[in-house]
């Protein structure tokens, strides 16, 4: 595995605006102004804008544009990616009945599908970063699972429709789209038992190291900050296209 000193691993230099869809959510708001300490230009599309504190609303770096991602125009939608050198999603499910059984029951599978074909109407390259969980498995192989994690998966997945969602982004990505596209380029994200702290050490793995029933702990801080190094560290970005990485806390080793 890879281990990050997380106060050691910041890049410099002029960037590319970043997008950045989900930008008010737990991981959203943190990668966000980690990027824009980092003195990254941040573009956000946002259903509420004051959900940002004001230091960051008033930030001369944020573009901020009001609306929902799934109901923008292709050609608006573009408009918003073009230009831009990554993409970061952080969408997620609102955990009550209407976020967990309402519509759009896709959000996260089809908003990679609407930044993918953004990116290929713009025709210049562009990374996109998809927040996941290690509720996911990577289609394309990963750390074998236990019968009775399997079980609890796939009861998850019939009973949960985020957790469908999750699974459905995560085969888009490493299935329809794999190495496929010529200018949409991608890394799935998957941390495990979010838990609030500061940024800290973490460690990186390609594969899933514990099981369901072992969980282990990120912060989100350390996960909007390995986020931030895929899209402003080239290194980072060449280590991990086209995987899953597994992130973690590095003490819960």
């Amino acid at each position: 595995h890879i281990s990050i000193n997380s106060n050691m691993a910041n890049s410099e230099g002029t960037q590319a605006p970043v997008l950045v869809i989900g930008a008010t959510g737990n991981v959203g708001r943190l990668v966000v102004e980690q990027l824009l300490d980092r003195e990254v230009p941040v573009r956000v599309i946002v259903r509420s804008p004051d959900k940002f504190p004001q230091h960051v609303s008033e930030h001369p770096n944020l573009s901020i544009t009001q609306g929902t991602l799934l109901d923008m125009s292709d050609d608006a939608f573009t408009d918003q990616v073009r230009g831009c050198g990554a993409v970061i999603s952080c969408l997620g499910h609102v955990i009550n009945f209407q976020g967990m059984y309402g519509k759009p029951r896709y959000l996260c599978r089809d908003a990679a599908k609407k930044v993918c074909d953004a990116i290929e109407r713009t025709q210049t390259p562009g990374k996109f970063v998809l927040l996941n969980t290690v509720g996911t498995s990577n289609p394309a192989g990963d750390r074998p699972r236990g019968f009775l994690e399997k079980v609890v998966l796939g009861a998850l997945a019939a009973l949960l429709p985020p957790v469908r969602d999750n699974n459905a982004a995560a085969s888009f990505l490493s299935k329809t789209v794999g190495t496929n596209k010529k200018f949409f380029k991608w890394v799935s994200v998957r941390p495990d038992g979010f838990v609030d702290g500061a940024v800290s050490r973490y460690s990186l793995h390609p594969r899933l190291i514990n099981s369901l029933f072992d969980a282990k702990q990120t912060t989100k801080a350390n996960i909007a900050h390995f986020m931030c190094e895929l899209v402003t560290n080239p290194e980072t970005w060449k280590a991990w296209e086209g995987q899953m990485p597994v992130i973690v806390n590095e003490e819960q080793e």
